[in-house]
C-alpha cells in the first residue's frame, strides 16, 4: 500500500503544489522608459495572486496588430493586449476580441462613461479604457497684455479664441493663435456623426461641418492664423509658442515641461486655461486600452489583471510619473488632480482632469482609417487654401468615404 502511494505521488507531484497560469501581456512602446513602473505592477500582482505569472512583451504601435493577428492564427494568442481604440474596434469587427461589456459588466462603473463607450460596437464593449490626455489652452500673458487683453482671462469659447486672435494680430502684429487643424476631432466634438449606424456610409457633410471648415478658411484668408497651421502639427505650434511668436495654442499639459526646459523666459509668462468646448459637450481624447483576444484561454484571469492595470491605484501611480490622465473616476478625483501648487503644470493638470467627464475617443476608429483620414484631410486642405468650396469638398470626401467603406460589405 505504501509503495502504491509513493508511486502515485511520483506520478502526480506533491498534492500541495498549485497550478500556475501564465498570462501574456502585450503593451505599446512602454519599454524601456516605463520598465520600473510596469515591472513593479507585475510584481505586486503576482504577489497578491499566487498561481498567476505575468509575461510582459512590448511592441511598437506599427507592428502590434500584425503580430497579434499572427499569434491568434498560430494558436498562441496573448491574454491582455494594449491597443488604441481604432485597432480594438477593427479587431472587434472581426470577432477577435472578448466582449468586455457582456462578459465582465461589473467593471463598467469604474470608468468615465464616454471612455468606457469608446470601444463600443453595436451592443458590445471591447476594451478596458486605460490612459488618456485632454487638451488645455496655453497662452502668453505678456502678449495678452500688449494686445490689451486681460492676462488672467484666457478664452473660454471658440468665438473668444477668434476674437482674441484678431485683437492680438491687430495690436501686436503677432499671430494670436496657431491651431493644429484636426477636422476629425472637430467633428467628434461637435457631435457630427462621421457615419450612419452601420458605419458604412459617411454622414459628416452637414451644415455645421461646412460652417466650421469655412471658419478655418476665413481665418486663413484674413491672416489670423499662420498658413502652415495645417501641416505644422503640435510640434510646429509649440515651436512658435516657445519662440514668443504666437499668443496661444491648444495642446496637452505634457508639453508645458518642454516650454519650461527650452524656453524658460516664455514659461515665466505662460498661463493656462480650460479647453474651449463646443455646444456638443464633448472633448476628443485619444485613448489607450487593454483588450482580451477571444483566442485567449484565460478570459477571467485576463480580465482581472486588465482591471488591475487600469484600476484606480495603478493609474494614479502612472499619472504621477508621466503627464497623462486616468480613465477611472476615482483616480481623477484624487487631490493630485484637484489641488494646485500654483505652478502652471498643476493648474493645467487640474483643468485637464476636470474635463475628463466630457472625454470621448478622439481618433478615427473606422476600418481603413488611414485612407479615410487622407480623403478628409485633402478636402480640408483644398478648402483652407481656397481651391474648393467647403460644401463641395465635404460632399466629395463623403462620396469617397462611401467607396472605401463599401469594401467592408
Amino acid at each position: 500500500m505504501l509503495v502504491a502511494c509513493a508511486v502515485l505521488l511520483a506520478l502526480t507531484g506533491p498534492l500541495s503544489e498549485a497550478k500556475t497560469t501564465t498570462l501574456e501581456f502585450w503593451t505599446i512602446s512602454l519599454r524601456p522608459m516605463f520598465d520600473d513602473y510596469i515591472n513593479g505592477l507585475i510584481r505586486e500582482y503576482e504577489k497578491a495572486n499566487p498561481g498567476i505569472r505575468i509575461e510582459w512583451k512590448d511592441f511598437p504601435i506599427t507592428v502590434i496588430t500584425q503580430k497579434l493577428t499572427a499569434a491568434i492564427a498560430g494558436g498562441v494568442a496573448p491574454d491582455v493586449v494594449n491597443l488604441n481604440t481604432g485597432m480594438a474596434l477593427s479587431l472587434a469587427e472581426r470577432r477577435a476580441l472578448v466582449n468586455i461589456g457582456k462578459e465582465f459588466p461589473q467593471y463598467q462603473d469604474t470608468y468615465f462613461e464616454g471612455l468606457w463607450n469608446s470601444a463600443r460596437l453595436n451592443d458590445g464593449v471591447y476594451a478596458f479604457p486605460w490612459y488618456v490626455v485632454t487638451h488645455v489652452v496655453i497662452y502668453n500673458k505678456d502678449i495678452f497684455a500688449r494686445a490689451g487683453l486681460d492676462p488672467n482671462k484666457p478664452p473660454s469659447t471658440w468665438e473668444e479664441v477668434e476674437a482674441y486672435a484678431r485683437q492680438i494680430k491687430a495690436k501686436t502684429g503677432l499671430y494670436g493663435w496657431m491651431p493644429f487643424i484636426n477636422f476629425v476631432t472637430d467633428l467628434i466634438e461637435m457631435r457630427v456623426a462621421l457615419t450612419d449606424e452601420t458605419r458604412k456610409r459617411a454622414t459628416f457633410n452637414t451644415p455645421e461641418a461646412v460652417a466650421r471648415l469655412q471658419w478655418y478658411r476665413t481665418l486663413m484668408e484674413d491672416d489670423i492664423i499662420p498658413r502652415e497651421s495645417l501641416q505644422a502639427g503640435y510640434a510646429g505650434a509649440l515651436d512658435r509658442y516657445m519662440a514668443g511668436k504666437v499668443g496661444m495654442i491648444v495642446t496637452g499639459p505634457q508639453f508645458l515641461s518642454r516650454v519650461k526646459a527650452n524656453a524658460p523666459d516664455i514659461y515665466k509668462v505662460t498661463g493656462v486655461g480650460p479647453y474651449p468646448m463646443f455646444k456638443g459637450g464633448a472633448i476628443a481624447a485619444p485613448l489607450m486600452n487593454l483588450t482580451i483576444p477571444g483566442a485567449s484561454k484565460n478570459w477571467a484571469e485576463a480580465a482581472k489583471f486588465a482591471a488591475y492595470v487600469t484600476g484606480d491605484e495603478a493609474q494614479l501611480a502612472f499619472c504621477k510619473i508621466v503627464t497623462i490622465l486616468p480613465s477611472t473616476k476615482k483616480a481623477a478625483a484624487d487631490p493630485f488632480f484637484t489641488q494646485t501648487d500654483d505652478t502652471v503644470e498643476s493648474v493645467a493638470r487640474m483643468y485637464a482632469a476636470r474635463q475628463m467627464q466630457y472625454a470621448v475617443e478622439g481618433d478615427l476608429t473606422l476600418p481603413h482609417s488611414a485612407d479615410l483620414a487622407g480623403k478628409l484631410g485633402a478636402a480640408v486642405e483644398a478648402v483652407v487654401y481656397g481651391e474648393k468650396g467647403a460644401k463641395e469638398a465635404l460632399d466629395q470626401a463623403a462620396a469617397e468615404w462611401n467607396k472605401i467603406l463599401a469594401k467592408e460589405r
